[in-house]
């Protein structure tokens, strides 16, 4: 019963002007771990995000990538997915970017962006990611 007060305070906290400290006082009694669901949360966040790399919307797929790039550690299992996106020729310049800045951003696949960048057999030059 108390998860279902604790539910719906949260669900509806803005809407109802709940004040915060009533969701925070119901936690230990309801059984919640806050940072615990934080972390929970933060993760959809990032899975959802990952997902949208690959939108057929070239803006929702940018988007993507920058608002990962802000999401610090959690997001660096978007790795595999924005060298994806960065490889993909089929990708526009713009999305391209994006990727590339997200991984710089976030630490990753540093080794990978040197290598398209310095690759002499590459015709295709991916110095223009770089502009």
């Amino acid at each position: 019963m108390l998860l279902a007060v604790w539910d719906c305070c949260e669900d509806k906290a803005k809407e109802k002007k709940i004040p915060d400290f009533v969701a925070i006082e119901l936690d230990p009694k309801a059984g919640v771990d806050r940072k615990e669901l934080e972390r929970v949360q933060e993760n959809r966040r990032i899975r959802k995000l990952i997902s949208e790399l690959s939108a057929p919307e070239l803006e929702y797929r940018i988007r993507a990538a920058e608002d990962l790039s802000q999401r610090g550690m959690a997001a660096k299992i978007a790795a595999p997915n924005l060298i994806g996106m960065l490889e993909n020729r089929n990708q526009t310049l713009e999305a391209r970017q994006a990727a590339a800045q997200a991984m710089g951003k976030l630490g990753i696949g540093a080794d990978r962006l040197l290598s398209l960048l310095t690759d002499p057999t590459d015709e295709d030059s991916y110095a223009d990611l770089v502009k």
